[in-house]
This record gives C-alpha cells, structure tokens and sequence, in this order.
C-alpha cells in the first residue's frame, strides 16, 4: 500500500494491486505486470506508468486516472502493437505535457480535463473512438 506516500524518483517494479492514491510518484518509474493498479488522486508528474505486460493473454488493463496530476508522465500500453491499456476515466485529470502511447481512450470519462494539453501517438484511440492524429485527440 503506497496511499499517500512519497515515492519520488523511486524505481518500482511488480507493484500489482499497489494502491497509489494520494501517493507523490513524480519521477518514478513504475512497472505493473498482472491485476490492475488504483492510482485515484495520486501525483503522477513526470511519472512512466507503463503496463508491462509479459503475457499478452492477461490484458486488456483497465485504468482510472481521475483527478490526476500527469505533467509531463507517460502513459503507455503494452508495446505489441495490441492496445492492452484501456483508460475508463481521465475526469479532471492535469495533462500538461502528458504523453500518451498505444492507450485506448475511447470508454474514457474526459469531464474537466483539456486534451489539448497532452500528446497522443498514432497507436492510441481518442475518446471519439477515433486513432490520434498529429500527436493530437480532437
């Protein structure tokens, strides 16, 4: 349980089922590989949450990112092509500078969140069900 801890700058890896909530992951690298992460809440600036999905089988990830602070974080699927990172919500989620790649959008919550703000790869589906264009969701 990382709920409202400091993890700055940390390394961590198989933290499956971790609950973040709260936590300060600025600068972290954190690598989850089976059950999908809580992370409600928690500081994500210039965090890699990055789904290391070793058996393809296991996805798709479902991922709640509401009201979190992603400035300059990546948000990345597995890197086979499939889209094994599925966002439900990014509700009032900061994304200045966030970075998403190879994430499926399309059943995401977006209220109160500027996508505008964030940059989208050609892999990742946008909100509208539509793949980014231009490093961009319209």
């Amino acid at each position: 349980d990382f709920s409202g801890a400091n993890v700055a700058w940390a390394v961590l890896e198989n933290v499956d089922g971790a609950d973040f909530t709260g936590a300060d992951v600025r600068k972290a690298m954190l690598t989850f590989t089976a059950t999908t992460p809580i992370v409600a809440g928690a500081n994500l600036a210039g965090a890699s949450l990055r789904p290391a999905v070793l058996a393809f089988d296991q996805g798709p990830w479902e991922i709640s990112l509401s009201g979190t602070r992603l400035q300059d974080a990546t948000i990345a699927g597995g890197s086979t092509g499939e889209r094994s990172l599925i966002v439900t919500s990014l509700r009032d989620a900061e994304l200045d500078g966030a970075s998403f790649r190879n994430v499926d959008l399309s059943r995401a919550d977006i209220t109160g969140t500027d996508l505008s703000k964030a940059r989208f790869d050609a892999a990742s589906i946008c909100p509208d069900g539509t793949p980014a264009v231009d490093l961009a969701c319209a």
